[in-house]
């Protein structure tokens, strides 16, 4: 062969070469701009399913499926309706295909052979078209959710295994399936999806188990196994943050504290015992993974001064432990407490005077955790605050209505009546006028208010006729 020809034959094996790598990196290039397009659509999918007008959209289809089948009726109907309600109001993720499959199955499966107690069944059917471990895992999740029932077992250790993709499990339940999220629990934990079947395989067990002593059993088993898949994910995470570090000191690792979640639910809570307050709950959002117990209670106080703030029937604690936060807030801040009108803002201001870091009249935010948790209230704890009482006729009409509260305590045995001797045995040189002392002291001798009427929200007082000049010349 030539030199001109070997050249020649170079030249077209680099022009080959080169056309072949051009072609290579199109390819990439063309399967990477690709990829990239899929999950971009995948995502907005997600977004779209996450609407408020979707999920309405799918309720109203889901809800007409529960009326066309005849076989749905009764307790099981108001049960299915109530969940996929709950459902639909989650953060689930539910894509059109999986919405059409729930909704054939709800129209066409005939139900007559579920019963009420067959009702987890009836829904793992519904959810997923089978009765596995897995579906009754989240059918009991979702009844806890519904219901706004104290967690299930199955549903509670469900979602501790879950712990570590809590964030994401809600978008995997429908779009990836029970399999996806084996694959991500086995990838958190490191360890072979085997093992994760293997931990399903302990919930089976339990709850195929109907003596007592065997559930405990196999429950202990299924924690002790748990505690080393975390062990596992704390070790890969290095670093724990303050919410590992609280599922680290729960029963899990043998430690006192109780901890529950629910795979519906945005928040994992936390039961905590304690000598002085009892047995309290605290609540981490598990997005941000940051505390939100204070926020939590807030919302039970909102909804407290609505029901009973207008209207303080001091027989009812609820109204006792509305007057004593008022009260603590008046005494700290009391020309904004007067001028507030909404239940929310009421509550904020209250949240701000009596459970942060101010100067006086502050009491420990467990107070508010442990009366919405466990009823108690820490009465040792109110009395134990100093009270600006002796400023205006108000603010003694005021510690009146205090005096009267505690009464209430003495009654239920929270306190001892010499608690209150000590209250009245101030000097009461804080009268100026001798006319109201004399009211007043009529007044705690026969046991009655200087408020005909009395409210925080409104904030409104109506003073007996013989005081009415004293209240309306200080206001």
């Amino acid at each position: 062969m030539s030199r001109n020809k070997n050249k020649k034959m170079i030249k077209k094996m680099k022009a080959v070469s080169i056309t072949f790598a051009f072609y290579l990196l199109s390819i990439k290039f063309i399967h990477e701009a690709g990829k990239e397009l899929v999950i971009h659509h995948q995502e907005n999918k997600k977004i779209e399913a996450l609407s408020d007008e979707v999920k309405e959209s799918y309720l109203e289809e889901l809800s007409f499926a529960i009326i066309e089948n005849p076989t749905i009726h009764g307790e099981l109907r108001e049960k299915c309706n109530q969940e996929i309600r709950s459902l639909m109001a989650s953060d689930v993720i539910l894509l059109k295909k999986q919405e059409k499959k729930m909704a054939h199955r709800l129209r066409t499966i005939d139900f007559e052979n579920f019963n009420k107690e067959d009702h987890q069944r009836a829904l793992s059917v519904i959810l997923f078209g089978h009765d596995d471990i897995f579906s009754q895992c989240v059918a009991a999740s979702l009844t806890d959710y519904a219901n706004e029932e104290s967690e299930s077992e199955l549903g509670s250790l469900f979602g501790t295994l879950c712990y570590p993709i809590s964030d994401e499990v809600l978008e995997l339940l429908f779009i990836n399936g029970e399999e996806g999220i084996k694959e991500r629990l086995s990838e958190e934990y490191n360890v072979p999806v085997s093992k994760i079947e293997e931990m399903f395989d302990y919930l089976s067990y339990y709850e195929e188990k109907e003596n007592e002593e065997d559930k405990k059993r196999i429950k202990s088993i299924f924690e002790n196994e748990c505690a080393k898949l975390l062990m596992n994910y704390f070790q890969e995470k290095e670093i724990l943050d303050p919410l590992d570090q609280l599922l680290f000191a729960s029963s899990i690792f043998e430690g006192n504290i109780s901890f529950q979640h629910n795979i519906f639910r945005n928040h994992f809570l936390f039961i905590l015992r304690d000598a002085e307050y009892g047995e309290y709950n605290r609540y981490f959002n598990k997005y941000t993974r940051l505390e939100e117990s204070l926020f939590v209670y807030q919302q039970r106080l909102i909804k407290l001064i609505e029901d009973k703030g207008a209207k303080l029937d001091y027989d009812d604690t609820d109204a006792r432990l509305l007057f004593y936060l008022y009260y603590l807030s008046y005494s700290n801040n009391s020309e904004e407490i007067l001028a507030i009108e909404d239940a929310s803002l009421l509550s904020e201001k209250i949240i701000e005077e009596v459970f942060t870091d101010k100067e006086d009249n502050q009491l420990n935010k467990e107070f508010l955790y442990a009366y919405f948790s466990n009823g108690s209230l820490n009465i040792k704890e109110v009395t134990g605050q100093h009270f600006s009482l002796y400023s205006d006729p108000y603010s003694l009409a005021l510690f009146f209505e205090y005096i009267q509260c505690l009464k209430e305590e003495v009654e239920d045995g929270n306190i001892s009546k010499e608690k209150i001797d000590t209250y009245l045995a101030v000097d009461r040189t804080w009268a100026s006028d001798e006319e109201f002392r004399k009211l007043y002291e009529d007044a705690l001798e026969q046991e009655k208010s200087l408020f005909a009427s009395f409210s925080i929200l409104p904030n409104e007082y109506e003073p007996i006729e013989k005081a009415k000049s004293y209240f309306l010349e200080e206001k």
